[in-house]
């Protein structure tokens, strides 16, 4: 049975890109780290825009919900809730195109 904690973690898996990138272990070898580091790159090259569409729609989605919302002037809290959430996806966009731009800087060649 598909029960709440399934869908938690789909919805974490869906909008959290963490998971795509590992970390090189303290002992790790200067091949190992290399070759960490070209994966973490290839990655994020290639994931982080999905993530960055996700979070804009995101933001249109909620802006787009608390404007409607607040013309049919309804509750305040619901405008407020929404706004909110747009916000923090404007937050979560920010901290994602930035990412991106600095694995867009180290995949290019010196």
């Amino acid at each position: 049975m598909f029960g709440w904690r399934e869908a938690l973690g789909l919805w974490v898996r869906y909008l959290d890109f963490h998971w795509l990138f590992e970390e090189a272990p303290l002992r790790a070898s200067l091949w190992e780290r290399a070759a960490i580091q070209a994966r973490n790159v290839e990655r994020g090259v290639r994931y982080l825009p999905v993530y960055m569409r996700r979070y804009a729609s995101l933001v249109v989605l909620f802006f787009s919900l608390a404007l409607t919302i607040n013309s049919a002037e309804a509750a305040p809290v619901a405008v407020g809730a929404c706004a909110t959430l747009g916000v923090v996806a404007v937050v979560a966009l920010i901290v994602t195109v930035v990412g991106f731009l600095f694995v867009l800087r180290s995949a290019t060649p010196r």
